[in-house]
């Protein structure tokens, strides 16, 4: 069939009957007409027919490509589509088709990417799970080609991811690593299995490029924006031995900050600030130091490094106005900072000879040092060309001095384009070479993502308008900075003008057990696209002992839709660690301390610990397991009957002594203590396979008296 197609330059399927597929608009049309017209055939297959006829005639456009498989993971050509769907019912017995312009290519095992296309037609896009395939077909294949090869301007659309999302749905349905793949998605870092993901998340997470935070119910503006925060003694911020109290960057701000100095990064690369910028070998081979030109948030630090870029030096200032030339060692620096204290009645402070003793003996001649701009960007880098030396200058208010010939100066680099950890408050330190990212130097230049994503967990958990305040309205898409309605407010602590950027990416989750969507502060949902995440149990499907763990599931979430709601239903990452454990003894003990430790007690939850309705969920209540009211009436547990969750007759008169008027009989209930492991014997797997193989003990609805 693909040698007929690839000379006749289509792609084609079989209509089974119903003739010209294109007078049908959806999946639901076609399924309808193939009801009338495919008596006798098995409703799977009619939805299969239906499903392959609408993707193939509504859901694939022109300049689209198709990439062609010999069984499900040989690739075998690929082409794009010139044409919309033509019907000619000559083509038996595939008389609909698409034109193609087809390129055969050298059969590529595909079988290590994922790729299944059991079900004839699959989409391949930088949006799901085949992005890696992708990722290889295009550079193998498309980039290759490009003028002269098959690519069209369209044919693989941009990605475009929204820039504020709510992930929503019950508990344990897998938000928390969505979330986790969506960030790196966005920060266009790839990885190549879930711990690989873990891994690549925490380390942007260092360098800023990730920020996650969990809204709470105390959680406020001042934690999130900016508020008036203690300054520890003794860091660069604060050279004194006193708590200090400064306006201090939230979360948010922070975030925004580093997305707009990602911006100005790329406008760098772009007007080649980088060119020419290199280390020698034997540079490479030097130490490297992180140095503070003063605070970059005053106007005195701002002059500072100002006059050291100007005059090619780097300066201290700890120490005092005191001559450090012939200290050559921490115990020389400390005896003369001693002396000096007490003769001259210095402020003291310990980091004042640790800090002079590092700028003075510590950096060598020829050493690298990277001026920062706060924690999260270096504005200068350079090369350390002479010795201490104690200058007194008037005009900058310091006196310890290094020469310095600065290889880069006017640039803002963000601390996570090079570096994978985050900077130290200290004035000066040296800088681990081994967490440079990787070809450092070389790759300044490479324009790297300057996408910056801020993950909001429990959003719903928090007050809105308490946490947002002003800036709420600044993240909706036409409010960006660069948007037509671009806004910026006044920050009320700092007095700064504040914008944000486009490529600061918002994701939220939300537990709908703990607040429907339908409460949501009005103003949020607004301004957020919303996903729902319910339970997979395609992910489940594999068995403990015989029991199917994704029909145990959806039995139990059916229960607790119709018993409370469909928000309160239950993940299947509960059960998802079950896959990975091979011993099957051990895979039936973890499945019981599932039910005991999180299934049940979330339960109780649910339902206010109303037990009955706790067994009805689990398939165990009495009127579930036997069919007459008499057989209910035990007076202790019943363990022939397998409950997850047991229940037994409770006599008022054995009780309390008599028959009281205003009191009844009731249950008492318990956890199975042999869900637990007690001994070698745990709970018989019936418990759980009653949960999904219960028969209905109702008599049917049209059922005659006496028949």
């Amino acid at each position: 069939m693909w040698n007929d197609f690839y000379v006749k330059k289509i792609m084609a399927i079989n209509s089974e009957g119903l003739g010209d597929l294109s007078h049908y608009k959806d999946q639901q049309g076609l399924l309808q007409q193939y009801h009338k017209i495919s008596k006798g055939v098995p409703e799977g297959r009619l939805k299969y027919w239906s499903r392959f006829g609408d993707y193939f005639v509504n859901k694939i456009n022109e300049n689209d490509i198709i990439i062609a498989l010999s069984g499900v993971a040989t690739c075998i050509g690929y082409g794009v589509v010139n044409s919309k769907n033509v019907y000619n019912a000559s083509f038996k017995p595939y008389d609909n088709y698409r034109d193609i312009s087809w390129e055969k290519i050298e059969s590529w095992d595909i079988s290590g990417y994922g790729v299944n296309v059991q079900l004839g037609l699959l989409e391949i896009s930088n949006k799901n799970k085949y992005s890696k395939f992708l990722e290889e077909f295009m550079a193998k294949y498309i980039d290759e080609n490009g003028e002269d090869g098959c690519r069209t301007e369209g044919n693989i659309p941009e990605t475009k991811y929204e820039l504020n999302t709510i992930l929503y749905g019950p508990p344990g349905t897998g938000k928390t690593y969505s979330v986790i793949e969506k960030a790196l998605k966005i920060t266009e870092t790839r990885y190549d299995d879930r711990e690989d993901a873990l891994e690549k998340f925490k380390v942007l997470q260092e360098k800023g490029q990730i920020e996650f935070v969990t809204f709470h119910q105390s959680y406020s503006y001042e934690e999130f924006v900016e508020g008036i925060k203690p300054i520890p003694p003794n860091i660069d911020e604060n050279p004194s031995d006193n708590v200090i109290y400064k306006v201090k960057a939230g979360v948010f701000k922070k975030a925004a900050e580093l997305a707009l100095d990602n911006i100005k990064y790329s406008d760098s690369i772009a007007s080649n600030k980088f060119m020419g910028f290199s280390l020698t070998d034997e540079q490479m081979q030097n130490d490297f130091h992180k140095i503070s030109l003063g605070d970059s948030t005053s106007d005195e630090g701002v002059r500072i490094h100002e006059y050291c870029i100007a005059n090619g030096l780097i300066v201290m200032g700890w120490g005092g106005d005191i001559d450090y030339s012939d200290c050559d060692t921490l115990s020389e620096v400390k005896k003369k900072y001693d002396e000096e204290v007490q003769k001259n009645n210095y402020e003291y402070s310990k980091s004042n000879y640790e800090f002079i003793d590092r700028f003075k003996n510590k950096i060598k001649t020829g050493d690298i040092v990277f001026a920062s701009k706060g924690l999260r960007t270096i504005r200068a880098i350079g090369v350390v060309d002479g010795d201490y030396q104690y200058l007194p200058n008037e005009e900058i208010n310091r006196c310890h001095f290094r020469r310095v010939k600065w290889l880069l100066a006017d640039v803002e680099i963000p601390i996570s384009q090079i570096y994978s950890k985050q900077l130290s408050q200290q004035t000066t330190y040296s800088l681990n070479k081994s967490n440079f990212i990787e070809d450092f130097p070389r790759n300044l230049a490479e324009n790297k993502s300057p996408n910056v994503v801020l993950i909001i967990d429990e959003i719903n958990r928090g007050n809105i308008s308490k946490i947002f305040g002003e800036l709420i309205t600044l993240i909706e898409d036409s409010k960006r900075i660069g948007a037509d309605d671009e806004l910026t407010v006044t920050l009320p602590y700092s007095g700064d003008s504040f914008g944000v950027p486009r490529n600061l990416y918002i994701i939220g989750t939300m537990n709908t057990a703990d607040r429907s969507i339908a409460l949501m502060d009005t103003a949020l949902r607004r301004r957020f696209i919303f996903e729902e995440m319910m339970p997979k149990y395609d992910k489940l499907r594999f068995k403990v002992i015989d029991i199917e763990i994704d029909k145990m599931l959806e039995s139990i979430n059916k229960r607790i839709t119709y018993l409370y709601d469909r928000d309160h239903q239950i993940g299947h990452a509960y059960f998802i660690k079950l896959k990975d454990i091979l011993d099957e003894d051990h895979r039936y003990s973890e499945l019981c301390s599932i039910f005991a430790n999180k299934i049940i007690p979330l339960l109780q939850e649910y339902f206010y610990d109303d037990w009955s309705k706790i067994q009805i969920v689990l398939g165990c209540h009495p009127n579930q397991l036997k069919p007459t009211k008499n057989d209910l009436k035990n007076i202790d547990f019943d363990d022939t009957l397998n409950q997850l969750v047991q229940s037994k007759l409770v006599e008022e008169d054995k009780i309390i002594g008599f028959d009281h008027d205003d009191l009844d009989d009731s249950f008492e209930y318990q956890i199975n203590p042999a869900l637990i492991e007690t001994g070698d014997k745990l709970i018989n797997p019936d418990a759980f396979r009653n949960i999904y193989q219960l028969k209905s003990l109702k008599k049917d609805k049209h059922e005659t008296p006496g028949s």
